[in-house]
């Protein structure tokens, strides 16, 4: 039996055991993309972006502006693949964080 003389060990054993977990864990680095398209005008537009996205990755957070025709994507695919989802379904994507798309 482990008896703990303070609070402090206690958070020392949490902290201790905590990085021992994610020592073992394999974390994949998360794609962070925002996106323009200046075609997304209507909700039905934002919908079908959004559900092709979801459909690459149902885990993915999604941020859709449609005043400001952006959106925000975190996953854990990558950039290309993305980008290429939402091109595939027939969007031209005008920026790509910020920088122009020619």
């Amino acid at each position: 039996m482990l008896t703990l003389k303070s609070t402090s060990a206690i958070v020392d054993l949490a902290t201790s055991v905590t990085f021992k977990v994610v020592g073992m864990l394999k974390i994949k680095e998360t794609a962070m993309l925002k996106i323009t398209i200046n075609e997304m005008t209507c909700n039905h537009c934002a919908n079908t972006i959004k559900s092709a996205i979801k459909a690459l990755d149902r885990c993915a957070l999604i941020d859709i502006n449609l005043a400001d025709n952006e959106i925000k994507i975190a996953s854990m695919r990558t950039k290309h693949d993305l980008i290429t989802t939402v091109e595939r379904i027939g969007y031209r994507i005008n920026k790509v964080n910020g920088e122009v798309v020619t």
